[in-house]
This record gives structure tokens, C-alpha cells and sequence, in this order.
């Protein structure tokens, strides 16, 4: 959806565009933690199943219990970094908004799937992601600090914009943390996106393309 988004509105659009995403996502580093909001200050990074890696199972019963090492399973992208001035001053704005202990930095991880890629185990399918968060994508990426569905597109495609520059970067609710399994109360969400909301917006009012 957001390479539908960001090209649908790149087609329409003259000049150029400043792009936030806000929205929600998972905590990876235990800092971030559940009702914090993360700044993908430092890029994002794009983690995708290897659908490849899983060809046995089309000519084979799919109760083998051999394991594939999550490097064959998933690719990892190189990191796509965020326009620095656009997330310095969101930056601002939030803690301005939210105060310095609820807004966390570091990099998001952008997964191409809600179940497999993000390292949640669904015993009905086949998708070798056990540890997958904390064996391969922490140590590879030891500043990880969220995780979801959108920001890394939005940032490579931002950067691929070929007639008009694109400015992004992202924030998000954390709503979960991977590592505590801690969960933000629901009238906290509803809090920080209304707080978060106008923050983004006075970050856009106050950028200067």
C-alpha cells in the first residue's frame, strides 16, 4: 500500500513533497517500549521472506522437520536512510509535544509480511522464523528500534523519486514490545496519536522545501 500511496500521490502532486508516516509498530530495542514513539531518525531496513528457500515443500510433505538458517530464509536489505532534516525537526516537535522519555530513536525494520518476516510463529505454516527478531535482525542490526509494514518503502522510494525530490521519515506508537511483551493501554494509543498527530503536523508546517 505504500508504494501505491507514494506513487499515486508522486503522479499528482507538482513540486516537491514532504512525506511522515505515523502510525503504529513493534518495539525491537527494550528501550522501546510499549507507549513510547519511535523516530526512524536513522533509516529503515527492509526484511523479506525468501520464498525460494521454501521450494521443497512444493514437491514435498510439508511436515519435514529439517530447519533453514534464517539468513536462506529471510533477507535483510541494506539500510535506507531517512531525510535528516525532516526527522530533526519531527524530532522536536514530538519531544516537544510528548517530553523526552516517551520518544525513542534508531532504526525501523520494515517487514513484507505481519506474521512470517516479523518473527511471529503460526504453527500452521512452515516459515523457520523461530528467534528470527532476536538471533538475526538484532545482531544485525543492533540499533533497531521498530518494526512494521511501510517506512522503508516510503524512504526508498522517496529516494527514487526521479523529476521531484521526495522528503520522508516516520514515527510510530510502539504498541508492543518484542522483548518484554508489554502492551500500551488502548486509551494511551489514542493519546499519542492525537499528541503525535500535531506534532507531525507542525513538523510539516514548519519544513521548508
Amino acid at each position: 500500500m505504500m508504494d501505491f500511496f507514494v506513487r499515486e500521490a508522486r503522479n499528482v502532486i507538482t513540486g516537491p513533497m514532504a512525506v511522515i508516516r505515523f502510525g503504529t509498530c513493534g518495539g525491537l530495542a527494550k528501550e522501546a517500549g510499549a507507549g513510547t514513539v519511535v523516530v526512524a531518525d536513522k533509516g529503515a531496513a527492509l526484511i523479506t521472506r525468501n520464498v525460494d528457500a521454501f521450494t521443497r515443500y512444493y514437491t514435498e510433505s510439508n511436515d519435514n522437520n529439517d530447519t533453514i538458517p534464517h539468513a536462506d530464509a529471510y533477507t535483510l536489505s541494506q539500510v535506507c536512510p531517512a531525510h535528516a532534516g525532516l526527522s530533526s525537526i519531527l524530532s522536536q516537535e514530538l519531544t516537544s509535544k510528548l517530553g523526552q522519555e516517551k520518544v525513542k530513536f534508531g532504526i525501523n525494520v520494515t517487514g513484507d509480511s505481519f506474521y512470517s518476516s516479523q518473527g511471529r510463529v503460526d504453527d500452521s505454516f512452515v516459515d523457520y522464523n523461530q528467534e528470527l527478531i532476536t538471533n538475526y535482525v538484532c545482531e544485525k542490526l543492533p540499533t533497531a528500534a521498530s518494526m512494521e509494514m511501510e517506512t522503508f518503502n516510503l524512504y526508498h522510494l522517496a529516494l527514487c523519486s526521479a523529476k521531484q525530490p521526495i522528503h520522508a521519515s516516520a514515527a510510530a506508537i510502539v504498541v508492543a514490545n518484542r522483548h518484554s511483551a508489554d502492551v500500551a493501554d488502548g486509551n494511551v494509543i489514542n493519546d499519542l496519536e492525537c499528541q503525535g498527530g500535531e506534532a507531525v503536523l507542525a513538523t510539516l508546517a514548519a519544513f521548508e522545501m
